[in-house]
C-alpha cells in the first residue's frame, strides 16, 4: 500500500510540475514579449504599475524551474499587483502555472529516490519538443516584418475610402462615455489619416502586418499603422493619449480592429488604454 502511495504521488508530482513549466514559459515568455512590443511599438515603456507587475510574475514563472515553491509565491504576488481589473484575463493562467508548481513541490516532497523509468524521460522530451516547435512555428509567425501597402495592395484589399463608426473603451476606469466616434481615411497610395474621438493622426502609413503563416494561425492583424495622437480624445473629462498603434481586418465590407496607448485622465498617472472599433465605408 505504501508503494502505492509513493507512485501515486510521484505520477502526481510529475505532471503537476511539467503541467507548470509548460504554462508557466508560455505565460513567462507571452508577458516579456508583451513588454518589449509595448515598449517598442509605444515608443516608451509601460507605467510603473504595468510594468513592475508583469516583470515580477515573468521572475516567478522562470525561478519556478529551479525552486517551484519559491517561483510560484513570487509569481502569485505579481499576479496579485496587477489588480481585480485583469484577474480574470488571460493572466488567470500565473496563478494556475503557480499552482501546479507549489503543488508539485509538495506532492515530491520527502519521496524516496525514483526507480528506473525511461518512459517517463520519453514523455517528458516528446512535452518539450512540442513546446518547441510551438515556439518555432509562433515565433516564425511574428518575425513578419511589417511592409507599407503599394496603391495595387490598397486597391486588392478595398482599404481606400473614408471609415465611419465607435469604438468601446475596455478599461473601467476611463470616464463615464466609453463610446468613442472613430474615423479612419485611407488613400489610394496606403497613406491614412485618423481621428479618435477628438484627437487627431496624421500622416500614418497602412502596413500589412502579417504573412501567411500568421493569418493561418490566426496571429496578429492583417493591416496595421502606428503614430501619434494630437490633442485630448475627449475634452470635457480629459482623457489624452499619445503614441498609439492600431491593427484591424477587413471582413464582410467592414473594418474590425483595436487600438492601443497610454493615456492619462484628469490628474490619473499614465496607464494602458485599448480601445476596440467597427468601421464601415461611407459612400
Amino acid at each position: 500500500m505504501d508503494t502505492l502511495v509513493v507512485s501515486l504521488r510521484r505520477s502526481l508530482a510529475g505532471v503537476c510540475r511539467q503541467l507548470g513549466r509548460v504554462i508557466g514559459l508560455l505565460v513567462a515568455v507571452f508577458l516579456l514579449f508583451f513588454l518589449i512590443l509595448e515598449s517598442v511599438g509605444a515608443r516608451e515603456l509601460p507605467p510603473f504599475s504595468v510594468l513592475a507587475p508583469m516583470c515580477v510574475m515573468s521572475l516567478g514563472l522562470i525561478v519556478a524551474f529551479r525552486w517551484p515553491l519559491a517561483g510560484a509565491l513570487v509569481a502569485l504576488a505579481g499576479y496579485a499587483g496587477v489588480g481585480p481589473r485583469l484577474w480574470t484575463s488571460p493572466l488567470l493562467l500565473v496563478p494556475v502555472a503557480a499552482v501546479l508548481d507549489a503543488l508539485g513541490w509538495l506532492l515530491g516532497r520527502n519521496l524516496p529516490p525514483a526507480p528506473h523509468a525511461p518512459w517517463r524521460r520519453r514523455v517528458v522530451w516528446v512535452v518539450w519538443t512540442l513546446v518547441a516547435l510551438f515556439f518555432a512555428v509562433v515565433g516564425l509567425a511574428l518575425s513578419y516584418r511589417p511592409r507599407p501597402l503599394g496603391t495595387a495592395q490598397v486597391a486588392q484589399a478595398g482599404l481606400e475610402g473614408t471609415w465611419h463608426g465607435n469604438g468601446h473603451i475596455a478599461e473601467v476606469w476611463v470616464g463615464p462615455r466609453r463610446r468613442i466616434p472613430v474615423t479612419l481615411i485611407v488613400r489610394a497610395d496606403g497613406t491614412a489619416d485618423a481621428t479618435i474621438g477628438e484627437a487627431h493622426l496624421a500622416g500614418a502609413r497602412v502596413l500589412s502586418n502579417r504573412g501567411a503563416l500568421g493569418r493561418a494561425l490566426n496571429l496578429t492583424t492583417d493591416y496595421a499603422l502606428s503614430g501619434t495622437l494630437s490633442g485630448p480624445i475627449v475634452p470635457e473629462w480629459g482623457l489624452s493619449c499619445g503614441a498609439c498603434s492600431m491593427g484591424f481586418n477587413v471582413r464582410d465590407g467592414r473594418i474590425l480592429g483595436g487600438m492601443g496607448s497610454t493615456c492619462t485622465e484628469g490628474a490619473r498617472k499614465p496607464a494602458p488604454v485599448n480601445l476596440g472599433f467597427r468601421l464601415e465605408r461611407t459612400p
